[in-house]
């Protein structure tokens, strides 16, 4: 609207300036400086006749002709005139967020309303997080032979309609033997808090499968503890987006290897978790796989 009204009082001023060059004048230089000459007829013919206007310079486009000023005036008129309504027709635009899963970023009201209702109302939602998985229940040991776990972490930001907001997503990917892996259920197991698993303040994904998000177990310790709950917010249960197991060659060892690629979402924005991995056998859960990770911050764009 404010270039709108800008280009209105333009096109105002080039009108007067038309109005100013449409009868050309002579100047005269005088003691109280340079005077425009009208010149009337009377009795005597045509006589000079001061006006007291003072004579005042229309710019560079003083230097052309008459109809080529009144051209060049309504031509910059109509251009100014067509950017305007042009940058008004792109301001009008919407973005949509339904067409594609993911965007660089919106603005607020749109973000808004694509944030479901956990992130919106999490004080009221999180017991629905409360997974109802009777194995999760059973006991957790750790394995003797647990190994130094050493995978391959990369992290970037994407943006998360339900969050409304860029979040940090991790890549966690790391190789094993192909007979080290067996048809036994699996489970993850994720954490920001301090001694989460000595003090059984974990979310868990069980069973394994993409696009699903941590909850807690039917005997976790938060289920009583809402403060600590509120505090740590939707980070506690974070998104198991997929697992992609896939089968590689070893050549060297003539023997087929397989390649893990956990990928984890909606995480705390530089923070510090553990994970671990752990395998079900006789009625007990067995940790694997043990190791800590940062969550970068990212930058969101208004």
């Amino acid at each position: 609207m404010a270039t709108l009204l800008t280009t209105l009082g333009l096109y105002q001023k080039a009108q007067r300036a038309y109005i100013f060059v449409v009868k050309p004048q002579k100047i005269s230089s005088g003691p109280a400086g340079r005077y425009l000459l009208d010149e009337d007829t009377g009795p005597l013919g045509r006589v000079p006749n001061l006006i007291r206007q003072p004579y005042k310079d229309i710019g560079p486009l003083g230097l052309l002709k008459e109809p080529q000023r009144v051209k060049c005036i309504a031509q910059a008129g109509m251009l100014m005139l067509l950017t305007c309504v042009l940058l008004l027709s792109a301001c009008g635009k919407k973005v949509d967020f339904n067409s594609t899963k993911r965007t660089d970023n919106g603005s607020d009201a749109s973000n808004r309303q694509q944030m479901d209702s956990l992130h919106l109302y999490f004080s009221e939602h999180w017991k629905s997080l409360i997974s109802t998985q009777k194995e999760l229940g059973k006991p957790v040991v750790v394995s003797p032979a647990l190994a130094d776990w050493q995978p391959v972490v990369s992290s970037d930001c994407v943006f998360s309609p339900e969050a409304g907001a860029k979040v940090p997503r991790v890549i966690i990917s790391w190789v094993e033997k192909s007979k080290s892996r067996q048809e036994m259920p699996l489970r993850v197991d994720i954490s920001s808090l301090y001694q989460a698993f000595e003090q059984n303040r974990y979310s868990s994904v069980y069973p394994v499968k993409g696009q699903q998000r941590f909850m807690l177990p039917p005997n976790s310790a938060l289920i009583e503890d809402t403060a600590a709950v509120l505090k740590a917010g939707i980070a506690l249960f974070p998104k198991l987006e997929a697992w992609r197991i896939s089968d590689l060659p070893d050549t060297a060892a003539d023997e087929t290897v397989q390649q893990h690629h956990l990928i984890l979402e909606d995480l705390a924005q530089g923070r510090s978790y553990t994970i671990r991995i752990c395998r079900y056998t006789n009625e007990t859960w067995t940790v694997i796989n043990q190791y800590v990770f940062n969550t970068q911050t990212c930058v969101q764009r208004f």
